[in-house]
C-alpha cells in the first residue's frame, strides 16, 4: 500500500506544521535520502536543513503505514506528531522526487485530493478548489456515513463476534487476554492496535476467504460492542503511556497479540461476562469454556503434621487471577467472582498457596504467628480438615488485657499495662524497654497489637524510671482521654481507676429549672441550679460560648457541656442581657417584649425545667393562636379581607395589646395596606381619639389616601402636601383626623412641626426607606411619639443585617439591644464568618415579630410566573470597549492600597456602573459609537412578538437614557407606549397607571427605581428586565407590580443578560443576597451588596 497525504496529514502535530513541511519540501531543503529495504517494511532516512541541519528516519511498515519516526530538532520530543522536518522527508517518499514548478506541485497534490495549503491564495487561472483538509474531513464524514449503513444492514447472524481469551500464570500474577473474530468462523487477532486503528478509521479488512468487512462499530453484534470499547480504551491508555513516560509509541516495543490487564482492567473484564460463559486459561487451569458466578468458591484446606512444622494442602487446585476489587477463582468450567470481602481476606492466602503448588509449609516457630494473625483472618473462608490438633496446640491462649490509671499531677496521666495469660503476667512495655522477649509462646499477637495500638493514641512515652507509661497534656487533651479513652480502652481491657484518677473525672451538668411570670410590661424569671456552686456558673457560660464541650471545675472534675440545659441558660443569659450580678442572685427582671423569645428558647430545650404563670401564657398562647383568635373584623371589611388578612390584621391587635411593634412583611402584591386600614378602623370603633400616623414613599401618598377613601369613607384623612405653610396647617389640626399621610422626605422637613403631637399608631410603609439608621429618614420616624407602632415591607432585608436592626430601632428600641453590640453578636458572625448559629440565635429573637406570607403559600387563584433569563453574545467593538474598561478597573483595584481603595470606593463603582452601561448599549457612555447592539435587537424582537400576541408589556431599565433610546425604537416601529421616571409628578403617576390598566397601550417603561414599589399594573402579563440590579429585591418588586392581586394571566418575566459580563456576576449576587434575609425571615441563609464589597471580591466580580 503505498503511502497517502491523508496519511501524512494524520501524522502531522497539526494543520500549521502540515504546512511548513510542503515548504520545506518546495524549498529542497532535504538532502542524503535515502530508503533501506526492510523484511517487514523500510527504512527511510534524509537530513533536513532548518534553522541547522536535522536527522530524520521514518520506519514504515509492508502496507506502507508510518511504525514509527523520529527527529533531532528539539520539537520532535516536545509534542505529539510529526514536526516539520518529518512531513518534508513524507511528501519526498509520497512524490518519489522534486517538483520542478509550483504548478507541478499543484497538479500533484490535485491529483491526489486538493490543495495542501489552504493560506495559499489559489491562482486566478485556476478555478477555485475545496482545501486539501477539508476535502479530507468530507471524505471522512462520508466514508463513516456510508460504513454505518452497511454495518446497519447486516443481519445478527452477519454480525461480527469479538471474542476473549483470558490467560494468567501463578509466576508473574498477570493477566493477559487475547482475541479471536468472526462469524461463522473465528479468526486469531494477531495485532490488536491494528484492530483499534481499523475500526478508528472505519478500514475495510479481510482476515481471509469466509471474513472480509468494515469495521464500524454497527458491523459487530451487540454483545461484542462493550468489548471491543473496553478493547480501545486499554489500548489507549498503553498508548497515552509510551507517550507520557517513553517519549512515542512504538509497537516494537509491545506485545501486539496480547493485551496486559490492569487490576481495574481484570474487573471490568470479568463483569462484562458475569452470568456467561467465557475462553480461559487461568494459573494450572486447563484452557476451556467457563460459567462466570458471584459467588465465593467451597475450597477445602487439609492440614498435615511434618513433625517440625505443618503443611497447608489444597486438593482443589486452582487458577487465581487478581482484580482491583475482586479476585477470580477458576475450578474447571466455573470462575468465581468473588465478593470483595472474601477477596480482601482470601487473596494473600491463595496467592503463596498457587505459588507453592497447593502445597504450603509453615515452620513450628512460625505457628503461633501463623495461628494468631492470619487463621483468624482467613478460617471464614475454607473448610479445614486433617490434622486440626496439630493446629490447635499452636493456637494462641485466651488474652486478658489489664490497665491501671493514676493521676499523681495536675493534668499528668499514668497507665500501667499488663497481659494476662492465665496464671501468667506480663508487663510488656517493661519487657520491651528492657530489651528482653516474653517466654510465652502462644501469645494472642493479634489481641495485643490492638490493645498497644489503642492505648498509644494517648500516651505520649513510656517512663522507665517508674515503668509505666505517661501523658502530659492540656485540659483538653485530658478530657479527650477521660471521655474518649476510658471507653475505648474498656471495651479490650479490664480497667482499674486510683481515687486520685477517680477526682478528675466527669460530672453530670447541673439540672436547672426557671420561673416566669409576666407583671405588667415586666418578666420575672426565677433560677434555680440546685446543688451546682453559683460561683462556677459564670466560667461554665463562657466555656459554652467558646463552644467547649467541657468546664473544669475548680476541684479539677470536668462538667460536660453536651446536651444540657447550659446551652439554653447561656442563650436566656445572652438575650437578656443578664449581667454577673443578676445570675448570681437568681431573680432578674426585664422587658416584656422578650417573652416570645424567651418561650422558644425554653420550648426547644428538652433539659431545662420551667413553670410559667397564666399571664406569660396568655400572651404566647395570644400570638401563636392568632388565626383562631376571636377578635373582630371592622365591620365594613368583614366580606372584603380574605382569611389570609384576617389573621394579619389580628396578628396586629394582639401585639397592640401586649404593647409590641411588628413587621408585617408580606409579599408584594398581598394587600399590606388594607390590612392595616382594618386596623385605623378598630382605632375608630374602639373610640380612640388620637390620629394614627402613615408615612410612605411621596409617590405613595396619594395611593395611601385613595385606598382610604375607597375602604374607610367613615374616617377622616389627611394628607401633608403642599408648601411650607400649607403643611403646618394641616399638621397643626391632624388631631380631628383619624389619619394622618406623609412622606419621608416631607418628615424630614417638617419634624420639629411634630414636637408635642401623640399618635395611636405609626406606621411606616416600604420600611426599606430607614435601612440606614443614621439616616434623616430613620431618625424622623422615630422620632415621632406614638402608642404602637409597625412596619410595612416585602423586605425587610435588602442587603445587610443592619436594615433589619434599624426597623426593629423603630418598632421596640433596644429590643435587638445598640446597634455596636448586634454587630459584634449578629452581623459581623452571620456575614463574614457564616455563623449559623448567630443566624438561628437572630431568627428566634425576631420571628415572633415578623409576619410574612407569599404569593405561593396563599393565592391558590393567582396565576402561575415563569422567568426567563435571555443572554446575548457581545461582540466587535461592543466586546473590545468592554475587555478595555475592565482591565482597567482590574489594575486600579490591583495597584490600589487599601486605604486607597476605601477613599475611591465610590470611583470603582462608577467605572462599574460603566461597564454595566457598554452591556445595554455603548452609545451611552461613549457618544460616537456607531456599532450594532445585540441586546436592544432581542429587546425589540421581545416586544413586537409580545404585542403582537396582545400581551401589555413592562419595561424597566436602570437607565433612563438607555429608555429613552427604546423609546425611540418603539415609536419607529409604531408601538404604543408610557414613560415612567423619577421626575414624573405623583398625580401623573397614578393617571399613567390607571391609563394603562384601562387602555390599549402596549408598552410601559419605568425606570426601576421610580416604578418598583406602590404600582398596581395588572393590566400587564409580560415584564422585561433589560439590565440587571444588584438588588434583587427592587428586581423582584418591580416583577410584582404586574404579578399580585387582580392579575388574571400567567406572567412572563424575562432577564436580559449579557454573557460572560459583569450582567452575570449579577446574577450570581443576587440569588446570594437573598439567603441571608430569608434565613432571618424564614430560616435559610446568604448576604452580599456590591457596597459592602472588599477589593478582592470585586475583582471577583470582574473574573
Amino acid at each position: 500500500m503505498a503511502l497517502t497525504l491523508e496519511q501524512i496529514v494524520d501524522e502531522a502535530h497539526n494543520l500549521r506544521t502540515y504546512t511548513r513541511g510542503l515548504r520545506y519540501y518546495f524549498d529542497r531543503r532535504l538532502r542524503d535520502y535515502s530508503v533501506s529495504q526492510l523484511e517487514d517494511g523500510e527504512k527511510i532516512t534524509a537530513i533536513v536543513d532548518g534553522s541547522q541541519p536535522y536527522y530524520a528516519v521514518i520506519f514504515l511498515d509492508a502496507q506502507g503505514k508510518i511504525r514509527s519516526m523520529r527527529c533531532s530538532c528539539p520539537s520532535s520530543g516536545n509534542h505529539e506528531g510529526a514536526c516539520k522536518h518529518i512531513i518534508a522527508v513524507l511528501v519526498y517518499r509520497c512524490f518519489g522526487k522534486y517538483v520542478s514548478s509550483p504548478e507541478e506541485l499543484e497538479e500533484m497534490i490535485e491529483s491526489h485530493w486538493g490543495d495542501p495549503h489552504p493560506e495559499k491564495p489559489v491562482p486566478q487561472k485556476k478555478p477555485a478548489s475545496t482545501d486539501g483538509v477539508a476535502r479530507l474531513m468530507l471524505n471522512k464524514y462520508t466514508f463513516r456515513e456510508n460504513a454505518e449503513i452497511v454495518g446497519q444492514s447486516y443481519s445478527d447472524a452477519e454480525k461480527v463476534t469479538l471474542t476473549p481469551i483470558i490467560r494468567s500464570n501463578a509466576s508473574d500474577n498477570l493477566v493477559q487476554v487475547e482475541f479471536t473474530i468472526g462469524n461463522a468462523r473465528q479468526y486469531v487477532v494477531r495485532d490488536v492496535f491494528e484492530l483499534v486503528e481499523n475500526v478508528k478509521s472505519l478500514n475495510k479488512v479481510s482476515y481471509g476467504k469466509q471474513l472480509e468487512f468494515i469495521h464500524s462499530m454497527d458491523s459487530f453484534a451487540e454483545e461484542s460492542k462493550q468489548l471491543l470499547r473496553f478493547v480501545i480504551d486499554k489500548c489507549e491508555e498503553i498508548r497515552v503511556y509510551y507517550r507520557a513516560f517513553v517519549g512515542r509509541f512504538s509497537e516494537a516495543h509491545i506485545d501486539k497479540r496480547r493485551l496486559q490487564l490492569s487490576p481495574g482492567g481484570v474487573d471490568r473484564l470479568f463483569s462484562m461476562y458475569l452470568g456467561k460463559s467465557i475462553q480461559a486459561s487461568i494459573g494450572v487451569q486447563p484452557e476451556r469454556r467457563a460459567h462466570v458466578t458471584s459467588e465465593n468458591p467451597t475450597l477445602e484446606i487439609r492440614i498435615e503434621d511434618t513433625g517440625d512444622g505443618l503443611v497447608l494442602l489444597s486438593s482443589d487446585h486452582f487458577g487465581l487471577a487478581v482484580g482491583e476489587r475482586h479476585i477470580y477463582v477458576q475450578q474447571g468450567d466455573r470462575i468465581y467472582m468473588c465478593g470483595e470481602d472474601y477477596s480482601a481476606k482470601a487473596k494473600d492466602f491463595l496467592r503463596a498457596l498457587e505459588k507453592c503448588s497447593f502445597g504450603m509449609k509453615i515452620s513450628k516457630a512460625d505457628l503461633p504467628k501463623f495461628c494468631s494473625n492470619v487463621l483468624p483472618t482467613v478460617q471464614s473462608c475454607f473448610s479445614f480438615s486433617g490434622n486440626l490438633s496439630a493446629l490447635e496446640e499452636h493456637m494462641p491462649l485466651s488474652l486478658e488485657t489489664e490497665i491501671f490509671l493514676d493521676a499523681p499531677e495536675k493534668n499528668v496521666i499514668t497507665a500501667s499495662m499488663i497481659f494476662c495469660y492465665g496464671d501468667s503476667r506480663i508487663d510488656f512495655y517493661a519487657l520491651h524497654f528492657a530489651g528482653k522477649t516474653p517466654d510465652i509462646g502462644r501469645r494472642d499477637l493479634r489481641g495485643e497489637m490492638k490493645v498497644r495500638v489503642l492505648i498509644s493514641k494517648y500516651f505520649q512515652y513510656y517512663d522507665t524510671n517508674n515503668k509505666v507509661l505517661r501523658l502530659e497534656a492540656d485540659d483538653e487533651d485530658v478530657y479527650r482521654f477521660i471521655t474518649e479513652g476510658v471507653p475505648a480502652l474498656m471495651e479490650v481491657a479490664d480497667v482499674h481507676v486510683s481515687d486520685r484518677f477517680r477526682m478528675i473525672g466527669t460530672i453530670p451538668p447541673p439540672k436547672v429549672s426557671v420561673g416566669v411570670s409576666l407583671n405588667g410590661s415586666l418578666l420575672e424569671l426565677d433560677f434555680d441550679t440546685g446543688d451546682f456552686p453559683p460561683e462556677e456558673l459564670l466560667g461554665v457560660l463562657s466555656a459554652y460560648r467558646e463552644n467547649r464541650k467541657y468546664y473544669r471545675l475548680s476541684d479539677g472534675r470536668y462538667l460536660r457541656m453536651e446536651k444540657s440545659a447550659i446551652g439554653a441558660l447561656a442563650q436566656i443569659a445572652d438575650g437578656l442581657e443578664l449581667n454577673q450580678k443578676q445570675l448570681m442572685s437568681g431573680r432578674v427582671k426585664v422587658p416584656g417584649y422578650r417573652a416570645l423569645y424567651l418561650d422558644k428558647i425554653l420550648n426547644e430545650n428538652e433539659k431545662i425545667r420551667f413553670n410559667r404563670d397564666k399571664y406569660f401564657k396568655d400572651l404566647v398562647r395570644s400570638v401563636k393562636s392568632v388565626e383562631y383568635s376571636d377578635l373582630a373584623i371592622p365591620g365594613c371589611l368583614a366580606d372584603i379581607l380574605r382569611n389570609y388578612q384576617k389573621t394579619g390584621y389580628r396578628w396586629m391587635k394582639t401585639l397592640e395589646k401586649y404593647n409590641l411593634g411588628g413587621i408585617l412583611a408580606d409579599d408584594m402584591g398581598l394587600g399590606k395596606t388594607l390590612q392595616v386600614i382594618a386596623l385605623f378602623l378598630s382605632a375608630k370603633e374602639e373610640g380612640v381619639k388620637l390620629p394614627s400616623l402613615v408615612v410612605c414613599p411621596a409617590s405613595l401618598a396619594l395611593n395611601w389616601e385613595s385606598e382610604l377613601r375607597r375602604f374607610a369613607p367613615v374616617l377622616k384623612v389627611t394628607t401633608v402636601i403642599g408648601d411650607t405653610n400649607t403643611r403646618k396647617e394641616l399638621i397643626d389640626s391632624s388631631e380631628t383626623s383619624d389619619v394622618v399621610i406623609t412622606s419621608y422626605d416631607m418628615l424630614k422637613r417638617d419634624i420639629e412641626l411634630y414636637s408635642g403631637k401623640k399618635f395611636y399608631y405609626e406606621i411606616i410603609d416600604e420600611a426599606q426607606y430607614i435601612k440606614n439608621h443614621s439616616t434623616q429618614n430613620a431618625k424622623s420616624v422615630k422620632a415621632i411619639t406614638a402608642d404602637h407602632r409597625f412596619a410595612l415591607t416585602g423586605t425587610p432585608i435588602e442587603n445587610r443585617l443592619s436594615e433589619l436592626w434599624s426597623i426593629f430601632d423603630f418598632l421596640m428600641p433596644g429590643y435587638l439591644y445598640g446597634y455596636q453590640k448586634f454587630k459584634k453578636r449578629f452581623e459581623i458572625p452571620a456575614v463574614r464568618n457564616g455563623d449559623e448559629n448567630a443566624v438561628e440565635q437572630l431568627r428566634k429573637m425576631v420571628s415572633p415579630f415578623i409576619l410574612r406570607r407569599l404569593k405561593s403559600e396563599v393565592l391558590s387563584e393567582l396565576p402561575p410566573k415563569s422567568e426567563t433569563v435571555l443572554r446575548v453574545t457581545m461582540e466587535g467593538d461592543q466586546r473590545k470597549l468592554y475587555a478595555a474598561n475592565t482591565a482597567l478597573i482590574k489594575k486600579q483595584l490591583a495597584d490600589e492600597s487599601e486605604s486607597g481603595f476605601e477613599q475611591r470606593r465610590f470611583h470603582i463603582l462608577a467605572m462599574l456602573t460603566k461597564l454595566r452601561q457598554i452591556c445595554c448599549d455603548p452609545s451611552l457612555c461613549y457618544e460616537d459609537y456607531k456599532g450594532p447592539n445585540a441586546k436592544l435587537d432581542i429587546c425589540m424582537e421581545l416586544l413586537r412578538e409580545s404585542t403582537e400576541g396582545g400581551h401589555k408589556v413592562l419595561l424597566f431599565s436602570q437607565f433612563t437614557s438607555m429608555l429613552a433610546m427604546i423609546e425611540e425604537k418603539l415609536a419607529e416601529e409604531g408601538i404604543s407606549y408610557f414613560v415612567l421616571k423619577g421626575d414624573t409628578p405623583k398625580e401623573k403617576r397614578a393617571q399613567l397607571v390607571e391609563r394603562f390598566n384601562n387602555d390599549r397601550t402596549q408598552v410601559f417603561l419605568i425606570s426601576l427605581k421610580a416604578g418598583g414599589t406602590g404600582l398596581n399594573l395588572t393590566g400587564a402579563d409580560v415584564v422585561i428586565h433589560f439590565d440587571p440590579w444588584w438588588n434583587v429585591a427592587a428586581q423582584n418588586q418591580a416583577t410584582d407590580r404586574s404579578h399580585r392581586i387582580g392579575q388574571k394571566n400567567s406572567v412572563q418575566v424575562y432577564k436580559l443578560v449579557m454573557q460572560d459580563s459583569i450582567e452575570e456576576k449579577i446574577l450570581e449576587l443576587q440569588e446570594s443576597k437573598k439567603e441571608l434575609a430569608e434565613a432571618v425571615v424564614s430560616g435559610q441563609e446568604g448576604d452580599g451588596t456590591i457596597f459592602t464589597m472588599t477589593r478582592e471580591e470585586l475583582l471577583e466580580l470582574l473574573s
